[in-house]
């Protein structure tokens, strides 16, 4: 456990664990929340400044945060239809799609049969495992081996796009059609 867990423990502060069905390649939600929070707050905090002299700032930002966050909660969102202290009162809550598709999606999307052949778009810093998580220009697109599908996963809560697992030799995160090359026949050397 990590330190913050620990001291959570320690005040006797519950936290909330979500068992999440998906793995998602970033966190956007929390990201927007994040940032929509920092901008309330430093406005505030960045009027009252304005009305202090230049040699003194303010760092009181605590006591705008509390009214901040309490009006954010009780805002309804777009993604779910109503405001986050209804939503944490429930077990189960759905969400709209983020983006709209242009194609159709759920149990009507074609979909790539199991074992089929595919090459699969490369995430930031997939190619030579770059620590830095960079993406240089002479960086392939797409992975230089070949894997098959394994899995296919529907999901129950439509519409939601067709995710697809790749076989034990591919990354182990999930894939959207539209990252996955489908591959018709065996590659050949060109001729010498």
């Amino acid at each position: 456990m990590g330190y913050v867990t620990l001291l959570m423990i320690e005040h006797d502060v519950k936290i909330r664990k979500i068992i999440a069905r998906f793995r998602h390649t970033s966190l956007a939600m929390v990201d927007r929340y994040a940032g929509l929070f920092k901008y309330r707050v430093f406005k505030n905090q960045y009027s009252v400044e304005f009305l202090l002299p230049t040699s003194k700032y303010c760092r009181k930002y605590e006591r705008f945060a509390r009214r901040i966050v309490d009006n954010m909660n009780d805002s309804p969102t777009r993604l779910i239809g109503m405001r986050p202290n209804d939503a944490m009162k429930l077990e189960w809550v759905y969400s709209k799609l983020s983006v709209k598709y242009n194609r159709p999606i759920d149990v009507d999307e074609p979909q790539l049969p199991k074992s089929t052949i595919v090459r699969f778009l490369l995430a930031k810093g997939e190619w030579e495992n770059d620590p830095f998580k960079r993406r240089r220009i002479t960086d392939p697109i797409w992975s230089s081996s070949l894997h098959k599908v394994r899995r296919i996963v529907i999901g129950k809560n439509p519409p939601m796009p067709v995710l697809y697992y790749l076989d034990e030799s591919g990354p182990q995160r999930l894939f959207v059609r539209e990252q996955l090359m489908h591959i018709k026949e065996e590659p050949m050397m060109p001729p010498r």
